[in-house]
């Protein structure tokens, strides 16, 4: 297991240089006072990290492995729906429109539908100048 230990030494110094040199000194045992030293010692966060990442991983793949175990028939269910929407044989059964011509509403419905379509396209029309 690593361990991270970080060591902040706190000096007072009239700049940064100052600063560093004091320290310096009192890590070689040069000054015994006047320097206050505070120590933290932890465990590295990246093997955690690591090890969270593998064990979800291999969560997520054992549950998507046992769904596909368990579940076969829905899933060939779906590739057999898909295949038969594919199918040339299938054919789709439409009603006769209400706009056929062989019926009087039909062409009601045309002249009506003809007369706002032409509305319409005069009301688009710009006034000419």
């Amino acid at each position: 297991m690593k361990y991270k230990t970080t060591i902040e030494i706190i000096t007072d110094a009239n700049n940064p240089q100052d600063a560093a040199d004091i320290a310096g000194e009192y890590l070689r045992g040069a000054l015994e006072t006047g320097v206050d030293m505070r120590c933290h010692t932890r465990k590295l966060i990246v093997e955690r990290a690591i090890l969270v990442a593998i064990s979800s991983f291999l969560f997520l793949s054992s549950l998507i492995i046992g769904s596909l175990i368990i579940m076969p028939n829905k899933t060939s269910s779906v590739i057999a729906r898909y295949n038969s929407i594919n199918n040339k044989t299938d054919v789709a059964v439409q009603p006769p429109l209400r706009t056929n011509d062989k019926t009087n509403i039909g062409n009601e419905f045309k002249k009506v539908w003809n007369v706002k379509q032409n509305e319409v396209t005069i009301k688009q029309i710009p006034p000419a100048k």
